[in-house]
C-alpha cells in the first residue's frame, strides 16, 4: 500500500491520507480487481484503511494467519457502522 500511497502523492505514514477519498477508492479499485471472479454479493463496495497491522500479537489473527473476524468486529465497530451509513 506504501507504493500506492505514493502514487497518489499521499504519505502512507499519516493517518489523513487515510481519509482521503483519492487514496480510499484506488484501494477499493483494487480489492475489486482481484474479486472480480466472486459473485457481486461476495465483493467489498466499500473499504475503511487503517495503519494498524492485522498480526496474532494484537490479536486480529491467529498464529496461522487466519482473520479473528469477533476480535475485528469489535476492534473496528465504529467504522464498520460507518461504512454501512454511506
Amino acid at each position: 500500500m506504501a507504493r500506492l500511497a505514493e502514487s497518489l502523492h499521499l504519505d502512507a505514514s499519516l493517518s489523513a491520507s487515510l481519509d482521503d477519498s483519492t487514496g480510499t477508492r484506488a484501494a477499493l479499485e483494487r480489492i475489486r480487481s482481484l474479486t472480480h471472479g466472486f459473485p457481486y454479493y461476495a465483493q467489498p463496495r466499500a473499504v475503511c484503511l487503517t495503519l494498524e497491522p492485522w498480526t496474532p500479537e494484537n490479536t486480529l489473527m491467529t498464529p496461522t494467519l487466519k482473520i479473528k473476524r469477533n476480535n475485528l468486529a469489535s476492534r473496528f465497530a465504529a467504522q464498520i457502522v460507518a461504512l454501512y451509513q454511506r
